[in-house]
């Protein structure tokens, strides 16, 4: 649905909702992703954990019938998809950390596309891989959950990640010790 007054669209599971880039234009600082182009979303995160809860568990009698759910694609559609919970952390650490869950599905929309998506206390996040490309939803700001970001995996900036690492220390540029000159 869309209220074409203000350009808002909402998924049609209520799980997401567009919002306009001028919305987070005062926090430049916070953006976690970096890609050349983005569509911004704002998401129901209680009905997301309510619907997600719901997915039958891979490989039972119960996945045959699969959650069916949105997710927010980069030209600002929203894409059907068949959801089951997908485990891929050994029982005994699932036992340890219960908020982290990753699920798997097959795109309705685009039939073609294949998803693997996780929710942690850092945010949901979805990979899309399909013939039109593979696209991404990612939470915008670093460790905040309101606001995410749907992108072509083309479109994303390398050098957020290796700066990341520069600044926390991990290595320096070039993969040399920052401080071997000041001996």
């Amino acid at each position: 649905a869309a209220d074409f007054a203000s350009g808002i669209s909402y998924a049609p599971d209520q799980l997401w909702q567009s919002v306009s880039d001028s919305v987070v234009d005062d926090a430049a600082d916070r953006i976690h992703v970096q890609a050349k182009e983005t569509r911004l979303f704002d998401i129901h995160e209680t009905l997301l954990l309510r619907t997600l809860s719901q997915a039958p568990l891979e490989f039972t009698d119960a996945a045959a019938q699969p959650l069916i759910m949105t997710l927010p694609a980069p030209d600002g559609s929203f894409q059907r998809c068949e959801v089951v919970e997908a485990p891929v952390i050994a029982a005994e650490l699932a036992k340890k950390f219960p908020s982290i869950k990753t699920y798997r599905g097959i795109g309705l929309d685009d039939p073609t596309s294949t998803v693997r998506m996780d929710i942690t206390n850092h945010g949901f996040h979805a990979q899309v891989l399909s013939t039109q490309g593979t696209w991404m939803v990612d939470p915008y700001f670093h460790l905040e959950t309101e606001f995410y970001a749907s992108y072509q995996t083309t479109d994303a900036i390398q050098q957020q990640v290796n700066q990341r690492f520069v600044e926390l220390g991990v290595f320096g540029h070039g993969g040399e010790h920052e401080h071997d000159d000041e001996h």
